[in-house]
């Protein structure tokens, strides 16, 4: 399954976003963050690309779910916790990013911002 992706990110502590030797453009952050998730190298093709420094809000890039791993998108994405606030400390700490937590109803979730 081919999933899109639409992202948006501060470009500055970057190298902008195709592949490079360096390792630290969003082209191989992503893909390192999808190798993780799917155990394999995955590769992430982007729409366009970006100078260092430079931000996007809304880029488009893509990838190819590998084959026996589960077809849901929601399932790459979405981990339980059963400890919010701790997993919210980890994933802030892990990915360099402010969480938001907002409930919904008997639901309390962490977002990424926007």
């Amino acid at each position: 399954m081919r999933l899109r992706l639409k992202i948006a990110y501060d470009g500055r502590p970057h190298a902008g976003w195709q592949s490079q030797s360096c390792g630290n453009t969003v082209q191989d952050i992503l893909a390192a963050a999808i190798e993780r998730v799917a155990k394999c190298q995955v590769p992430v093709h982007g729409s366009g690309r970006t100078d260092a420094g430079v931000h996007a809000l809304g880029q488009i890039a893509h990838f190819d779910a590998p084959a026996g791993i589960s077809m849901n998108p929601v399932n790459w994405f979405e981990i339980p916790a059963t400890d919010l606030d701790r997993a919210k400390a980890f994933y802030e700490y892990v990915l360099g990013v402010n969480l938001t937590l907002q409930d919904f109803g008997p639901l309390k979730m962490a977002w990424f911002p926007n």
